[in-house]
């Protein structure tokens, strides 16, 4: 005998009377489905870079707190999108990464520029369901530092000529 029917199956049952000396006909067969529970997608939380933080790096990576989910789901998926506006209008990268347990961790597949702000938001998916997207964070690159100038190979240096004194 089965404790527990599984999930996303469809089941059919029926039935007759019986009281010890006489059996009837098994009625019509009925069918029931057992559904999959509904998986709740909520947004993956954005952890760094942290809000309005200075990155210091052209390829910062991004850190992403899993998503909550209830019921079965596949294979987790986040799809992070980085643009140049809050409005998303013109994005710099879009890109994908498998969840990994606790946190995901992507580096930008791209440098990215010196002194510029940007936003980022994502969302998680799996092959049934499309989760909603985070909230939108924004952070600042590192402004360009200045160049360094160094004497390079076969410089001299010179001195000024002395006159003799008198």
């Amino acid at each position: 005998m089965i404790d527990t029917l599984a999930t996303g199956h469809t089941y059919y049952w029926r039935v007759r009377a019986q009281d010890g000396a006489n059996t009837g006909p098994y009625a019509t067969p009925m069918a029931f489905d057992i559904f999959t529970p509904i998986v709740d997608r909520a947004c993956p939380g954005l952890t760094a870079p942290a809000p309005n933080s200075t990155v210091l790096v052209l390829r910062p990576t991004f850190t992403l707190a899993d998503a909550p989910k209830s019921g079965p789901t596949g294979t987790i998926t986040y799809l992070i999108e980085l643009a140049d506006s809050d409005s998303f209008a013109n994005k710099v990268a879009t890109w994908t990464a498998a969840e990994t347990p606790n946190q995901t961790n992507m580096v930008s597949p791209a440098d990215l520029t010196y002194g510029k702000v940007y936003y980022w938001h994502a969302r998680a998916y799996d092959p049934t369901t499309l989760g909603p997207w985070s909230y939108t964070q924004a952070f600042q690159m590192l402004a360009e530092p200045a160049p360094v100038f160094a004497p390079g190979p076969g410089a001299e240096r010179t001195r000024r000529p002395t006159t003799p004194s008198t």
